[in-house]
């Protein structure tokens, strides 16, 4: 049976408890729920309380003894007991605290990303590039709460991507990524809403200078020169030439399954990838999505509706 004192608690009543091992419950006289506990670790500081409206039972552990003093735990069972007086309930409103702490750390864009969010990418062709365009754009966010983001922070960073000389389009596709995935969040119910729903990164454009502006705009994208051209094929056929020398060092260390590559035109898929871009046009994603079906070889043609123009046309089709 647990023993039971009642005393003034001191610091040298406390402390006299604590020394001589005392596993009871020490209760104050002067402040009702006031007490401490004895036990293997030591003593821990209690407020003991009835609920007003519920008649409900409750004890919160304050601290333990020599982490918390006792009249810092006099004070704070002061406090508690002003809430109860009051009709609230302290232990409740702890746990509903404690139960937000949990969906805060599990709310920051790292956790998020690595869990909801990795499901909705997976289902994208790009998914892959998205996910790595968030990470490196948006290192400093990750550890952070999505709800904690403030405008501040939209600021701070698009300041931070002029200084790295990102063009203003490309701050605009890299901001894309992050609106997207906050939507998501607060669509799924992970956060209540997007903290930057109330505002457009446009806004920021007039930071940027009229020299700035022209280039994000018509004049951000230029033919290219005969001098780009040159360079683009020197650096491809360097590419080559480097993947054939690491295929010779490989067959010369014993992989002789793999294929010399000394007389493929094209060593792996890079070289066409990038020739098909320069001689067609055609983005990225679409020479991805690619297929046999879309190759006429009598007239040496691609026939295929850009992915773009294909999800407007499914949306149109479904408004009907």
């Amino acid at each position: 049976m647990t023993a039971k004192r009642s005393l003034k608690l001191t610091a040298n009543s406390v402390t006299e408890l604590a020394k001589s091992g005392f596993a009871g419950e020490a209760w104050d006289t002067e402040l009702p729920g006031f007490h401490v506990r004895g036990g293997k670790r030591g003593l821990a500081f209690r407020f003991f309380y009835r609920n007003k409206v519920s008649r409900k039972q409750s004890v919160i552990t304050l601290g333990r003894f020599g982490v918390l003093t006792v009249d810092q735990a006099r004070k704070e069972s002061k406090v508690l007991a002003g809430v109860v007086a009051l009709g609230g309930d302290p232990a409740s409103a702890r746990r509903e605290q404690q139960r937000e702490a949990v969906r805060m750390e599990h709310s920051t864009l790292l956790a998020y990303l690595d869990g909801p969010h990795a499901d909705y990418l997976s289902k994208r062709k790009s998914g892959d590039h998205t996910d790595s365009i968030l990470r490196h754009h948006f290192a400093d966010w990750m550890e952070r709460p999505m709800e904690s983001l403030t405008v501040d922070d939209l600021r701070a960073w698009v300041s931070k991507k002029k200084e790295d000389g990102l063009q203003w389009a490309t701050v605009l596709r890299t901001w894309a990524t992050i609106k997207t995935l906050l939507n998501q969040a607060a669509k799924g119910g992970v956060i209540a809403a997007n903290p930057f729903r109330n505002h457009s990164i446009d806004d920021q454009a007039g930071h940027l200078t009229d020299d700035e502006l022209a280039e994000a705009g018509t004049n951000e994208r230029q033919p290219l020169t005969d001098e780009d051209i040159r360079c683009l094929f020197a650096g491809i056929e360097a590419y080559q030439e480097e993947k054939r020398g690491q295929r010779r060092r490989s067959l010369k260390h014993g992989k002789q399954h793999l294929q010399c590559l000394d007389s493929a035109t094209f060593v792996d898929h890079v070289a066409p990838y990038i020739l098909l871009a320069l001689y067609t046009g055609v983005r990225p994603g679409d020479i991805t999505g690619l297929t046999w079906g879309h190759i006429r070889d009598e007239r040496r043609t691609i026939r295929k509706i850009i992915e773009k123009t294909a999800h407007k046309r499914v949306r149109r089709g479904r408004k009907r």
